[in-house]
C-alpha cells in the first residue's frame, strides 16, 4: 500500500509545473508577495499531490476524484489572486487543458516502452517523461503568456469574454482525461497525429482569443481617446464662443459707457441700475475653468464640472498635476473619469447636500495621490470586501478599472464608505511605466 501510494505521488508530480503555469498569467495580480508566493504554491501543489494519491488509492472513481480535487484547488487558487471569478476560472481551465496534453502523450511513450502492458500505472521512465514534458510545456509557453496573456489579465476585460474560453478548455481537458486506453495495444498510430492536431487546434484557439480580446481592448481605448477628444472639442468651442461674445461686448462697451454717463448726469438711478443689470446679464459667464496645467485633464474636469452643475452638485476640487503627463495621460483621464462618474451617480441618489470633493497631490516628485469623496444615500452592496454595482449583480466596472489602472502604475486603490459619504483613495507612481507592452496590452 505504501509503495503504491508513493507511486501515485510520483505520478502526480506534474501538479508542480501545472501550479507554476496557472500563476504565470496572474503574476501581477497575486495577493501574496512573490517571496511568499513561491513556497505557498509549492506547498499547495504538495497538498494536491497527496490528496490526489489518497483518492486514487480509494474506491472512488478516478474521474470523480480528480474533479473533486480540481474544484477544491480552484477555490484555494481564487483566494490567492486579485482577479475576478471569470478570469480565475478561465486561467484555471486553460491550465488544466494545456497540462492534460503531456499526460496523453505519456501514454504513447509508455506504450512504446512497454507495448504489451496497460496504463494502470506508468513505468518510472514514463513518469519522468511526463514530468519533463510538462516542464518543457511551461518553459515554451512562458514567453507567450508573459507578452500576451498577462497583459490581458492586467487590463480590464469584461468577464463574459473570459468565460467564453471555459467551454473549449473544459472540452479539451475532458478529451485528454477520457483518452486513457484500457490496453496499450488499443493505441493506434494515427491517434498520435489526432492528439497533436488537437493541441495545435487548442493553441490556435488561444491565439484567436488573444487577438480578439486585444482588438476589443484597442477599440475600447480608441473610443476612450475619442471621448476625450470630443470633450476637448466641446470645451474649445465653448471657449471660442466666450471669446467672441467678450470681443463683441468690448466693442459695445464705449456706447454703453456713454449711455451710463448720460443716465448718471440725469440722476436717473433706477434706469442706471436697470441698464447695468441688463449689461451684466448679457455678459457671458466664464465657460472654461483652469483646474490644472494639463490640457486634456482640464477638459475632462470641465466636462464633469458642467454635469455636476446641472445636477446641483457642490464641487470642491484642488488639482495639482504637471502639464506633461507623458504616456499615462489617457490612463489618468480614464481613472479620473471613472471616479467622477461614480461620484455623480452616488450624488444623484440624494436630493440635498450633494457634493464631490476631489484632490490630487504629488509628493516626492513621483507619487500621485488622488482622494475623492462624494455624498450618496448610504446604500451599498458588497461581496467579499468588494463593492458591487447598484445597476447589476457584479463588481462595479468603474471601480475595478480604477484599481487595475492604479496597479499598472505601481500603486493601489482603496474604497470605503461611512454613513452618507463614499471615499476613494488612489496612489500611482508617475515614474512607473505599465508592466506590459502597450501594443500587446491594447
Amino acid at each position: 500500500m505504501g509503495q503504491q501510494f508513493l507511486q501515485y505521488c510520483l505520478a502526480d508530480l506534474v501538479l508542480l509545473p501545472a501550479a507554476v503555469l496557472v500563476y504565470l498569467p496572474v503574476m501581477h495580480q497575486c495577493v501574496l508577495p512573490r517571496r511568499r508566493l513561491i513556497p505557498y504554491v509549492l506547498g499547495l501543489a504538495a497538498l494536491g499531490i497527496l490528496a490526489m494519491a489518497a483518492l486514487q488509492l480509494s474506491d472512488l472513481n478516478a474521474v470523480t476524484g480528480m474533479a473533486i480535487i480540481s474544484v477544491a484547488l480552484f477555490f484555494v487558487y481564487k483566494r490567492t489572486v486579485k482577479v475576478s471569478w471569470s478570469v480565475a476560472l478561465a486561467v484555471y481551465t486553460m491550465d488544466a487543458a494545456m497540462m492534460s496534453f503531456p499526460a496523453s502523450y505519456t501514454y504513447y511513450f509508455d506504450a512504446w516502452l512497454n507495448h504489451q502492458a496497460g496504463p494502470v500505472m506508468y513505468s518510472p521512465q514514463a513518469l519522468l517523461f511526463q514530468l519533463g514534458m510538462s516542464a518543457v510545456f511551461v518553459a515554451c509557453l512562458y514567453p507567450l503568456i508573459k507578452t500576451a496573456f498577462t497583459p490581458l489579465v492586467d487590463q480590464f476585460l469584461p468577464g463574459r469574454v473570459w468565460l467564453s474560453t471555459v467551454p473549449v478548455s473544459v472540452i479539451m481537458a475532458a478529451i485528454n482525461l477520457l483518452f486513457k486506453p484500457d490496453h496499450y495495444e488499443d493505441l493506434f498510430s494515427r491517434g498520435l497525429l489526432v492528439l497533436t492536431a488537437l493541441l495545435v487546434l487548442y493553441l490556435f484557439l488561444c491565439v484567436c482569443f488573444h487577438t480578439t480580446a486585444a482588438g476589443a481592448l484597442e477599440q475600447s481605448r480608441a473610443q476612450e481617446r475619442l471621448r476625450f477628444l470630443q470633450m476637448q472639442e466641446t470645451q474649445v468651442a465653448a471657449m471660442a464662443h466666450h471669446m467672441k461674445e467678450t470681443a463683441r461686448l468690448r466693442h459695445d462697451f464705449r456706447h454703453n459707457l456713454r449711455a451710463l454717463q448720460a443716465l448718471a448726469d440725469e440722476g436717473d438711478l433706477d434706469a442706471l441700475r436697470q441698464h447695468l443689470d441688463e449689461y451684466v446679464a448679457r455678459y457671458p459667464k466664464q465657460t472654461l475653468q483652469r483646474y490644472c496645467n494639463n490640457h486634456t485633464v482640464n477638459s475632462l474636469l470641465n466636462y464633469y464640472a458642467a454635469m455636476a452643475e446641472e445636477d446641483r452638485v457642490r464641487m470642491d476640487w484642488r488639482i495639482d498635476l504637471p502639464a506633461d503627463l507623458g504616456g499615462m495621460e489617457i490612463d489618468l483621464c480614464s481613472l479620473l473619469g471613472n471616479l467622477l462618474e461614480n461620484a455623480l451617480t452616488g450624488c444623484r441618489t440624494v436630493e440635498e447636500g450633494r457634493f464631490i470633493a476631489l484632490t490630487t497631490t504629488i509628493k516626492n516628485g513621483v507619487n500621485l495621490y488622488i482622494i475623492a469623496t462624494n455624498s450618496f444615500d448610504g446604500k451599498v452592496r458588497r461581496k467579499g470586501g468588494e463593492y458591487l454595482s447598484t445597476k447589476h449583480r457584479t463588481r462595479g466596472m468603474g471601480l475595478q478599472s480604477v484599481s487595475l489602472t492604479a496597479e499598472r502604475y505601481g500603486g493601489v486603490a482603496r474604497f470605503h464608505h461611512e454613513g452618507g459619504e463614499f471615499f476613494a483613495d488612489v496612489m500611482l507612481r508617475l515614474d512607473q511605466n505599465p508592466p506590459t507592452n502597450e501594443k500587446t496590452a491594447l
